[in-house]
């Protein structure tokens, strides 16, 4: 059975954690941390805080800058520290000062009726570009720290077990993608699960239902596959034979046959 049903439940985007190199609004130790829109530091030393794509300068000297919801970076030039991808979402947790998972709009602009998604447009807008060209084979969501694949000519078919065979197995330079250039390790890269897959999802358009701006290179058949791509996730009621994939045509997550052959799109960072 190819399809067992689909369902239109939309899942919310991945959680980010921290990490030393994706710092999220936790603090890191001598770093820099953020309370709603204000970037904040302790130390001594001429800090400058930058757009993470830009390097646009915002702010420099002081102990603190306020900024618009964006990506951005600090530097220590006391110390010659940079502190990159600094996520602010504007959010607050009440009492802890640390902001909560940013959790990003559909992309509806347009407004069907009063308090619709178009009407409120809720969700985090990165300010400036949100998928980032590493100019390696991959890109970068600036929303929420994952870095995926890029190369169009890597992207394969397999079947569940073979996805995950493949995403396990992949490193720069090697068989599987030999131009990809981003240093990587047989060990770095994982098979999305079903939540990460959605956070590429873009409700303003259909076929694909993702950004137009997402940074694919290389050859391929069409400018984009459009058919489904397997998530890690497997399905509750079927654990053993089906597991969730999710249709890029219109973003609608679906269960599907582990020994279905879909497309493999992987990714390393994020929440791990």
């Amino acid at each position: 059975m190819k399809h067992l049903c689909k369902h239109k439940n939309l899942f919310a985007p991945l959680t980010v954690v921290v990490s030393a190199s994706f710092l999220s609004t936790a603090a890191i130790a001598a770093g820099p941390t953020v309370n709603g829109n204000t970037i904040s530091w302790t130390e001594d030393g001429w800090h400058q805080v930058q757009e993470q794509e830009t390097g646009s300068s915002l702010c420099g000297g002081g102990r603190d800058c306020t900024v618009p919801n964006g990506v951005y970076k600090v530097i220590n030039h006391g110390t010659g520290e940079r502190f990159e991808f600094i996520f602010v979402t504007g959010d607050t947790t009440a009492g802890s000062g640390t902001a909560p998972a940013p959790v990003g709009a559909t992309g509806q602009t347009e407004s069907y009726e009063f308090g619709d998604d178009g009407d409120i447009q809720s969700g985090v807008v990165v300010a400036g570009v949100r998928f980032l060209d590493n100019d390696d084979g991959t890109f970068t969501d600036m929303l929420t720290g994952i870095t995926w694949l890029g190369r169009r000519d890597c992207q394969v078919k397999r079947d569940w077990p073979g996805a995950l065979d493949f995403a396990n197995n992949l490193s720069a330079g090697g068989d599987l993608c030999p131009a990809l250039d981003d240093g990587s390790e047989v060990g770095d890269w994982r098979l999305p699960t079903i939540k990460e897959l959605y956070s590429l999802a873009d409700l303003s358009t259909d076929n694909p239902a993702y950004s137009p701006t997402i940074p694919l290179s290389g050859p391929f058949w069409t400018e984009n596959p459009w058919d489904l791509y397997w998530s890690s996730t497997s399905f509750a009621p079927s654990r053993g034979s089906h597991a969730w994939a999710f249709a890029s045509d219109f973003a609608i997550p679906t269960i599907n046959d582990k020994d279905s052959v879909e497309w493999v799109w992987v990714i390393r960072g994020g929440n791990q």
